[in-house]
C-alpha cells in the first residue's frame, strides 16, 4: 500500500517533485486452527514424515516501510 503526497501543498514543494510513503507486509497473520509452529511444513522432500512438523521455525513475518523522494 502506498500514498502519494500532494507536494504542491507544502512549503518545501520547490525542492521535492514527488513524495511517496509505502508499507508492505508478508506473512503477518495465518488463519488456521493448527497448533504447531507453522502449518506450511518444510520436510525438504522427505515423504516418510509427510505431515509432521519436525520442529521447523515458522516463516518470517516481514514488514517493510519506506519513503520515495524525487528532487
Amino acid at each position: 500500500m502506498s500514498y502519494d503526497f500532494p507536494v504542491n501543498h507544502y512549503r518545501f514543494a520547490n525542492r521535492i517533485s514527488n513524495l511517496r510513503a509505502y508499507v508492505q507486509g508478508t506473512n503477518l497473520y495465518t488463519l488456521t486452527k493448527y497448533r504447531g509452529s507453522d502449518p506450511e511444513v518444510s520436510i525438504n522432500g522427505n515423504s516418510i514424515h509427510s505431515g509432521k512438523d519436525q520442529n521447523v521455525p515458522p516463516s518470517a513475518q516481514i514488514l517493510t516501510v519506506g519513503v520515495n523522494l524525487s528532487f
